[in-house]
């Protein structure tokens, strides 16, 4: 196991990435809930837990980046929501613009977290504290 969190959160979002592309293939409910339930638990921990921990170890630019991503935050969830509205509505080509809307934020989004905050995060904090936060991490993602 092990206690970096660009590795771990990187193995996250790869496992969410299989699960966004089922939804791809088959959008359905069953499908957005289970996608969901595996993006909630990991965006809950970034917003409670890791940003909270390095926001005040980043510099003007980097609190900048990690805003941006709480942002992005906000820009998913309203596109989840608007996912579940079209395949409530069977509204086949809507809901496949809007997975492909949310494909299109995530790759990015994962990319900048990637890039930014999780490198940021195994540099700045103790090697305890990452410790500590992967355990809490581990503890709320779903298997």
């Amino acid at each position: 196991m092990t206690d970096s969190v660009d590795d771990a959160l990187g193995a996250d979002h790869a496992r969410l990435d299989l699960l966004l592309r089922r939804l791809q293939e088959w959008p359905s409910r069953g499908n957005l809930d289970a996608f969901e339930r595996g993006l909630a638990p990991h965006i809950e921990w970034e917003e409670q837990q890791l940003f909270p921990a390095v926001r005040p170890l980043l510099n003007a630019a980097q609190t900048k980046s990690l805003e941006s991503l709480e942002i992005d935050h906000q820009r998913i969830r309203e596109t989840l929501a608007a996912t579940r509205t079209a395949l409530e509505a069977v509204d086949l080509p809507l809901a496949r613009e809007r997975i492909g809307l949310l494909a299109s934020y995530l790759q990015g989004h994962n990319a900048d977290e990637e890039r930014g905050v999780y490198v940021e995060a195994d540099r700045l904090l103790r090697a305890d504290e990452r410790a500590r936060l992967l355990d809490a991490f581990r503890a709320g993602a779903p298997s």
